[in-house]
């Protein structure tokens, strides 16, 4: 027997120990239980045998310790004596039971797995008596059942219960009235089956009741009922977010993404009030949690606005911070040269003291970069060194006849810096002007080497002009070899006159 009992028991333990089972509470919630088992009557005669018996109950869970209902069963108690001992015409006594009972159940742990419980009742029992001599007699008693057990679920509807218990009787069961009362202890196993839904339990295990997850439309099935990463419990507690709405705040993040990974305010899709949402920070690459990431004094929303970088103090590099560009000296903040006269605003601001909006700020007819370059002011017009202006039309190529490069090279020679700064000074005084730099060869040599060498050569004419101060993007550059000549190239005459730099007008 006490095998078996151990036996029986060992699958209720592993139970408990089962992540998959869901603990549950019994208050709000009906339950029926069926068990079970043996008992052993203890009466005024002199051997108790074990009898067979059964029962059901259905309580109803009161409160989270406390349950109440009625228990009712049928129970075979057996005795029997050795007739001389008392005397009396029989040799056995047999009791077909029915116990009925009132019965309280405690529960000193809620919602637990495993739960144990104590039990009290107080009823009746009606049985009847088989004498040997086959003797009926049907009669009553009252009936007290005491015990202790436990119980395990399942299942959140499911449980599986095993108690031991002492049931007291009158001293008339028997026949005989002679000591205390009767009594039969029993010991059963059984499943309990749980009705409806208890408001006040949890049971998806998110922090929130059955109750709670009805009023917010909830799922109480689900513990985190919009499938952001944060259960239902913690973002109604704990966030103050939409647990039915994955991101609260419309910034295309997730709730469980702000608060666990950037730690921004899910209740705000700008959480720096910067003017930019918080999932475009994210693509911009700037911080939600700084409404200034680069710490320009300009908020990255106005940044973005003015078309400046966020993360650069001075977007443009030209040495003034875009706060300044923006609010003290009005420059473009995206061009570091603002008025393309060769000088950058950060130097005609904080060195030369000219004005960045102005090519020429003195009006002596050279740019101010010309001017710094040649060593001579800026400001003073009377100094102004004259240079030969190239006109720029369209359909006019403008051949750069004094520009030389090193033999086989495209390293340009001494003596053509005047003719570059011409052309440089002529797209400052043309600032809408996009023009092709194009370059030539004569016909000595690999053609396929004299175009990459002509190119090579527009190219070197091209970075010396950006260098000075002229936008890229109104360069373009194209090598064409000895395919367009303007003399013959049988004479070393004509073949000087093909190695050539042309600026073409684009229409």
């Amino acid at each position: 027997m006490k095998r078996y009992l151990i036996l029986s028991i060992i699958p209720l333990l592993q139970m408990t120990n089962n992540p998959h089972v869901s603990a549950q509470t019994i208050e709000g919630r009906w339950s029926l239980g069926v068990r079970g088992g043996i008992n052993l009557y203890s009466n005024d005669l002199d051997r108790s045998k074990l009898g067979p018996g059964i029962e059901t109950s259905v309580r109803y869970g009161l409160f989270r310790r406390l349950s109440l209902g009625v228990s009712a069963g049928y129970e075979e108690l057996n005795s029997d004596l050795i007739p001389e001992t008392f005397g009396l015409p029989f040799e056995y006594a047999k009791l077909h039971s029915f116990p009925l009972s009132v019965t309280a159940w405690f529960h000193p742990l809620p919602g637990k797995n495993f739960s144990p419980f104590v039990y009290a009742g107080i009823g009746g029992m009606v049985y009847q008596r088989i004498e040997s001599q086959d003797i009926r007699i049907v009669e009553s008693s009252i009936h007290v059942p005491l015990g202790v057990g436990f119980e395990v679920f399942a299942t959140k509807d499911l449980s599986v219960s095993v108690d031991a218990g002492f049931r007291i009787l009158d001293d008339r069961t028997e026949r005989l009235v002679r000591q205390s009362s009767d009594t039969y202890s029993a010991f059963t196993a059984g499943v309990n089956f749980y009705l409806g839904r208890s408001g006040i339990a949890d049971d998806d295990g998110d922090g929130l009741t059955n109750d709670e997850e009805d009023r917010l439309k909830t799922n109480s099935s689900s513990s985190d009922s919009d499938s952001d990463g944060l259960k239902d419990g913690e973002e109604v507690k704990r966030y103050r977010t939409d647990p039915l709405k994955a991101d609260s705040d419309g910034d295309l993040i997730t709730d469980r993404d702000e608060v666990i990974v950037s730690r921004t305010d899910p209740l705000k899709p700008d959480s720096d009030d910067d003017g930019i949402k918080d999932s475009d920070e994210q693509t911009n690459g700037t911080d939600p949690l700084n409404a200034d990431t680069d710490g320009d004094e300009l908020t990255d929303g106005e940044e973005i606005g003015l078309g400046s970088n966020p993360r650069a103090v001075d977007t443009d590099g030209d040495g003034i911070s875009d706060r300044d560009e923006a609010q003290k000296y009005l420059t473009n903040l995206t061009k570091a040269d603002t008025d393309e006269d060769g000088l950058s605003d950060g130097d005609e601001i904080l060195q030369s003291k000219t004005d960045p909006f102005k090519i020429d700020t003195d009006g002596g007819g050279a740019p101010d970069g010309v001017e710094v370059g040649r060593n001579t002011s800026p400001l003073i017009p009377t100094d102004d060194v004259f240079v030969d202006a190239l006109t720029l039309a369209p359909s006019v190529p403008v051949a750069l006849e004094e520009i030389t490069f090193e033999s086989g090279s495209a390293i340009i020679a001494r003596g053509s810096e005047k003719t570059l700064e011409n052309a440089f000074i002529a797209l400052v005084l043309n600032p809408n002007t996009e023009v092709d730099i194009v370059g030539h060869t004569d016909d000595a040599g690999d053609p396929e080497a004299n175009t990459q060498l002509s190119f090579a050569r527009a190219q070197a004419v091209k970075e010396w002009l950006i260098s000075h101060g002229i936008a890229e993007g109104r360069l373009r550059v194209f090598g064409m070899g000895a395919s367009e000549p303007v003399a013959p190239n049988d004479t070393p005459e004509g073949q000087a006159k093909n190695r050539r730099i042309e600026l073409r007008v684009r229409e």
